[in-house]
């Protein structure tokens, strides 16, 4: 034997020790069977069950050993679970009961439209193997979730566009939905109570639910979510179905237009218009400052006094060349309110002289 081929040899051996300790170092799965790992999990099939927050579920773990194992952990990787207990020791042959509780409410945008969807999480037992080391063990839990109703969205959504300037606040929004069995009475609940919420059961299947933000929201965006629980015909209440809601409220005080952009401009000329700023539900206010970030943007009052609008000139020199951008800030009082910052930003375009005649 030629000295390169035991200087192979050499090289090979660790590496193919090092690949062997790979592979059994990686987790077994559900589909090994029972006499080829010390662990098994049983009861995987919940079959078909209804969406709920906390669904209740027993799973036997299996010591298929001659020896006493110790479970450091149960653990599940995604949080729609919680396992109790989650660590134990079970005696050789023994099994031991495991209560696994899942949230079986979360679904995607896609699975907001379907009866029954699959479900599946992941439990893994942590075997103990020494003093500092574990061994993972996978099996997958799966069930059929039936949705108690199928809403036509999964959200719903009040943009600036839906404000109104008057009470209510917002244009109401409606949800259709829709149940696989019949129904006798539901109730609606918005937690936290930002927006009112009515059910019409149009038939025994369908209904409607309509939406409208609480007035006096403050300005901003806002979000909550509608607890719909539904009655069966037989009397059986259905898990509760959670559809999300949110929104934009405008203030009340708006300037407009709520942006400027002047038409490019050489430099050492000026650039001017007006703006109007306006209650949307009519009632009075002042200006009390107006801020502006540059001494070459001028802010001046049209109109003044307490009143439910006033306009200002808006007067921008042109200094530099280029394309600049400004905020404008009107200080607005309201009576018995705190006072507003309403922001307008001011676009132009300074051209050198030379390129218009």
């Amino acid at each position: 034997m030629d000295r390169s081929y035991k200087r192979s040899l050499w090289v090979l051996i660790p590496f193919g020790i090092a690949v062997v300790c790979w592979f059994c170092s990686l987790p077994e799965m559900a589909t090994s069977k029972p006499d080829h790992i010390p662990v098994s999990v049983g009861n995987l099939d919940l079959g078909e069950v209804w969406a709920q927050e906390a669904y209740p579920w027993t799973i036997p773990v299996i010591n298929h050993t001659e020896y006493e194992l110790k479970i450091r952990k149960v653990a599940s990787p995604c949080g729609c679970s919680k396992v109790e207990p989650s660590s134990f020791t079970i005696p050789p042959k023994g099994t031991v009961s495991v209560l696994v509780t899942l949230d079986l409410r979360p679904r995607s945008p896609a699975e907001s439209i379907l009866a029954v969807r699959p479900f599946s999480v992941q439990i893994t037992p942590l075997v103990e193997t020494g003093k500092s080391s574990v061994r993972p063990y996978q099996f997958e839990l799966t069930a059929r979730v039936r949705n108690p109703l199928v809403f036509s969205a999964s959200r719903v959504h009040f943009s600036t566009a839906d404000n109104l300037p008057v009470q209510p606040q917002f244009v109401p929004k409606t949800a259709a939905f829709a149940s696989a069995i019949p129904l006798k009475s539901l109730t609606a609940i918005a937690k936290p109570p930002l927006v009112s919420a009515a059910v019409t059961l149009n038939t025994e299947k369908r209904g409607t639910l309509t939406l409208v933000p609480n007035g006096e929201l403050p300005a901003g965006y806002f979000e909550c979510n509608i607890y719909v629980e539904a009655t069966t015909a037989d009397g059986e209440t259905l898990p509760a179905v959670t559809l999300p809601v949110s929104g934009d409220v405008l203030a009340d005080i708006q300037v407009m237009p709520p942006l400027i952009t002047f038409a490019p401009a050489r430099l050492s000329e000026s650039v001017e218009t007006t703006v109007l700023l306006v209650s949307r539900t009519g009632g009075p206010f002042s200006v009390q400052s107006v801020e502006s970030g540059s001494e070459h943007l001028s802010i001046e009052p049209v109109t003044t006094g307490s009143m439910a609008d006033c306009q200002y000139r808006i007067c921008q020199r042109i200094t530099q060349t280029g394309a600049y951008s400004q905020t404008v800030t009107f200080v607005v009082d309201r009576e018995g309110e705190s006072p507003d910052r309403i922001q307008l930003q001011v676009n132009h375009v300074g051209l050198s002289k030379e390129i218009l005649p």
